[in-house]
Formats: C-alpha cells, structure tokens, sequence
C-alpha cells in the first residue's frame, strides 16, 4: 500500500516516489571517486562525528538529482550545527544553495523549512525567519505528502526562535493534513519528533502515541513505514524522556531481529542507537553503531550512507545540544 521511499531533510525526512529510485541507481557509480574512498578508510579506522559527517557531506554531495540531493544536504548540515560544527554546516548550506538553482518550485517547501532549523541552531536569526517565509511561500507548490513535512520543519524553527503561537499553528495544520486521506503514520512522528526537539515534550509525546496507534491499526506496513516510525519515535521519545521510550526501542529491536537483512534496518538501526544513546546507555549506543558502520559505508545507496553516517555521528556527539 505504501510505495513511497523515505529520505531525509535537515531534522527527518521527505518522501519520494518509486521513479526517483532509477535516478537514485544512476549517481551511485559516482559514490566511489577517489574523494569518497578516501575518506571513508580514514574514518572508518577511527570515526569521529566531525569526519562522519564530512563522508556523510560527500556522499550527498555527489546525488546528481536535485530532488535526492537537497534534502540529504540539509540533514547533514543540521546535524553538522547541532554537533558545532558551524563552519562545515555552512559548508554543505552553500552546496545546498547551489544545487537549489534551477530546482523545480515543488522542491522549494521542503528545502527552505528545513534549513531554517539548520539557521536557528547557528543563531542566525534573520535567515531563519527568511528561510521560513519562503517555506510556507511555496508551500502550495509542495506535493500533499511533502506539506505536512514542511510545516512540521517551520513549527519547529518557530518554536526555536520564540513564536511558539505560530509554531502550535504550524503544528496543528501538519497533524490535521495527516490524518487526511494519504497521510500516514510517519507524517504524525516527524510532527512529533519536531515537537520533541523543540522542548515541548507533552504536546510530543501525545502526538507519537498517535503515531504508534495509527501504525497498529494498518495491516501490512511496508518495509520502510515501520523502521521508520518506530526509529522517530524512539528517539523522540528518548528527547523527551518519556517512560514509552524503552517498550518502543524493544519493538524496534524486534522487528530489526526478525528480518536482518532489511532494506531499512541500517538507517533504523543507527536511530536506536541514538535513541540509547539520549537515554544514557551509551554503550549499547555506540555497540550498535560499531556493528552497523561498516554496513552504512559499503552501502550501494547514497540515501542510507548518508543517513546511517549522519545517526551514527550523533550516537559519537554526547555534547550535541539537540533541545532549547
């Protein structure tokens, strides 16, 4: 029922359908330039978050489509800023700004909503403000699903800089879109990770309980939808310090153990373990991520390298400031 592959933005994801997946396959050649090798022998010897996230930066750098490459530049520059890397965000923003001349309107939303997190971790509050007017600009050129993703991005860069009125706001649409036909049970976790990682922990928590109830009531979640789900909520969760946060890491494990070699289970996989890792049990974190690292760096898709380098730098960032 669910055909739609997810990738991420600055804080989470966006959604992109099965013909992406040929450009997908068409940039992966390009992941094993010299660059790219080189940099991911030096780390994987002895990886840091900064060196991560640089591997995890070429990697999305090197997505010829616009479409896959904007949202996983703006993932990687938000946690570069929540890591203080503020140089090396800056960095992947301005690649991030070049790739977005000539992109089509539909990609505008999304794109601008999310670094306007990314501005408001760097204290930077005029081009937060800026990114978020051209988010919701072009919101109406954003495909239904995307919308919900957007608004849930601008709710959290709002509540970031003090307008949590505007931010309730932005919240609110994002979860009645969701609930609308097409929506799904990950639209409502990313509303509540923002939620989670904005500091309003009761208003999270509610929202990703509604989540979980509404990923129980499908039938047959496909290999995407539930990793995901669950990995948001998890961590989420975890942000909050919310006592639903071991028996949704349990669920999650379960699922991973009873098929391993699932598409979805190194992107996953690196969300439980900063999921431990927010819940202080580092050491599981960091086992976790010792035994899927190798996994995300020979991955054939750009997507998942980019994303399980990204998780696994946070699980290696304990001093990452993630909430106000």
């Amino acid at each position: 029922m669910h055909k739609m592959r997810l990738l991420p933005t600055a804080i989470g994801v966006v959604i992109f359908a099965p013909t992406l997946a040929a450009a997908a396959a068409a940039s992966e050649p390009e992941l094993l330039r010299p660059q790219s090798i080189q940099l991911a022998a030096a780390c994987a010897e002895q990886p840091t978050p900064k060196c991560l996230l640089a591997d995890a930066q070429v990697a999305a750098m090197l997505i010829r489509d616009n479409r896959l490459a904007l949202p996983n530049l703006a993932f990687v520059g938000y946690f570069q800023s929540l890591t203080g890397d503020r140089d090396a965000a800056l960095d992947t923003l301005r690649v991030g700004d070049l790739r977005l001349i000539g992109a089509g309107p539909e990609l505008l939303s999304n794109y601008h909503a999310a670094v306007a997190g990314v501005w408001v971790v760097l204290k930077d509050e005029a081009k937060a403000k800026a990114a978020i007017d051209l988010a919701l600009q072009h919101l109406e050129a954003a495909d239904e699903y995307g919308r919900v993703l957007a608004l849930a991005d601008v709710g959290y860069a709002q509540a970031l800089l003090g307008d949590r009125v505007a931010a309730s706001d932005s919240y609110a649409r994002a979860i009645e879109l969701a609930h609308q036909p097409g929506g799904d049970p990950f639209q409502l976790v990313y509303t509540g990770w923002n939620q989670a990682f904005s500091g309003d922990g009761k208003a999270a928590s509610a929202t990703i309980r509604t989540a979980l109830d509404a990923l129980d009531a499908l039938p047959d979640p496909d290999v995407w939808l539930a990793p995901w789900t669950l990995g948001y909520a998890a961590v989420a969760q975890a942000v909050t310090k919310d006592g639903a946060a071991a028996a949704t890491r349990e669920r999650l494990q379960q699922l991973l153990a009873a098929s391993p070699d699932a598409t979805g289970n190194i992107e996953a996989s690196m969300m439980l373990a900063w999921s431990y890792a927010l819940g202080g049990d580092r050491e599981r974190a960091e086992s976790i991520v010792r035994q899927y690292l190798p996994r995300a760096y020979r991955a054939a898709d750009s997507n998942t390298k980019v994303i399980g380098l990204g998780y696994a730098a946070l699980v290696l960032a304990p001093d990452a400031k993630v909430t106000p």
